[in-house]
């Protein structure tokens, strides 16, 4: 079996160490312990060592947390970052006295605030607007005695998903998107499924992985297309879409509404492991 890895840790180790690099060379050159001389260096552009410092320690810290939220909510604390960058980029800039540079920072930032809370209007509208909260821990399950229980215990008629065991991973997956439109002299079949993986280890951790496949096949009077796509990866997603023509799943013709939102099974998922004991 192939060994998922996390690679959340690892990103956020490397972008602060990354932020910590570069404050620690803005210290060696704006206390001169290393001198840069030249006809070409120009010492006004040392503030940006420590603006991209604070972007890549912020994102760092960040990380954990972000992965763990919908799309929304990560984008608008990723975007955040962004803010408190281009706010601290105007400020350096001010106190340079560079009042072109100063309010292009601040024009940045009043676009990355324009943007945040137009993601927060169109979260909150689409019922996206949920930070995860990780579930208390009630009792500590062995890996094992998990895994044997956890399909039965997930499952429930009422839920849309198939629970499976693989190895270490508990298993979430859906068909959600079973749909054949029609437009201007063609015809699209579209078939998307999403799969939730929660990879637990003996010393009760655990952490995740998203698989996410699309096939789309199309016929029009210049021939047919079959087309694949997949994405493995962290990023939680949501979608929304209408279409004229037929949901293949329930029978249903006109304008087809479809709308999925993968924080669903993770979060059901996710607190269950997490009132067993396991930490992410």
């Amino acid at each position: 079996m192939k060994k998922n890895v996390n690679i959340v840790p690892i990103l956020a180790v490397c972008f602060i160490i990354g932020g910590l690099i570069c404050f620690g060379l803005y210290g060696l050159f704006e206390f001169e312990i290393i001198k840069l001389s030249g006809p070409n260096v120009n010492m006004d552009m040392l503030f940006l060592a420590p603006v991209i410092g604070t972007l890549f320690f912020l994102t760092g810290i960040l990380i954990p947390n972000i992965s763990r939220q919908n799309v929304f909510v990560g984008s608008i604390e990723f975007l955040s970052v962004f803010l408190v960058t281009a706010i601290e980029c105007s400020i350096f800039m001010f106190i340079k006295n560079n009042m072109t540079g100063f309010y292009i920072g601040l024009g940045s930032a009043g676009i990355f605030l324009f943007i945040i809370l137009l993601l927060a209007l169109f979260a909150k509208k689409a019922k996206q607007l949920r930070f995860y909260k990780p579930a208390k821990a009630i009792t500590k399950v062995p890996k094992d005695e998990l895994l044997k229980n956890c399909v039965k215990d997930l499952y429930s008629p009422d839920l849309p998903w198939e629970i499976s065991v693989e190895g270490d991973a508990i298993i979430g997956r859906i068909d959600w998107k079973n749909t054949t439109s029609f437009s201007f002299a063609k015809v699209s079949n579209e078939l998307k499924s999403f799969e939730y993986r929660v990879c637990l280890t003996d010393d009760y951790k655990f952490f995740e992985v998203m698989v996410e496949k699309e096939r789309t096949g199309s016929v029009s009077p210049t021939g047919a297309s079959l087309h694949y796509s997949y994405f493995y990866g962290i990023s939680l997603r949501y979608y929304k879409s209408f279409e004229v023509g037929i949901n293949n799943k329930t029978g249903e013709t006109g304008i087809i509404k479809t709308e999925f939102s993968t924080q669903e099974i993770r979060d059901k998922i996710r607190h269950y492991v997490e009132e067993r004991g396991y930490k992410y």
